[in-house]
């Protein structure tokens, strides 16, 4: 079974620089680079049943500034 799921995270600077985000996300830990530079924080993705999947978010600033979060994962039943 095929699902579409969004993944929805939160981010602020403490300087309030505006803030672009690198998607990783697949069924591999460590996932793969999915999007880069993207200035939303939602994205679409598809998924399949049975299957684990692994997610990470790398916040970035305008000023060369960088976060990188930790690896989430979820499982589709």
């Amino acid at each position: 079974m095929v699902t579409d799921i969004i993944l929805d995270w939160d981010a602020t600077d403490e300087d309030n620089d505006p803030l672009t985000f690198d998607l990783y996300f697949g069924d591999t830990n460590p996932p793969v680079l999915v999007s880069e530079n993207i200035n939303v924080s939602t994205f679409d993705v598809t998924v399949l049943a049975n299957t684990t999947y692994y997610w990470r978010v790398v916040i970035k600033d305008d000023k060369q500034g960088a976060t990188v979060g930790q690896i989430w994962n979820f499982r589709v039943e």
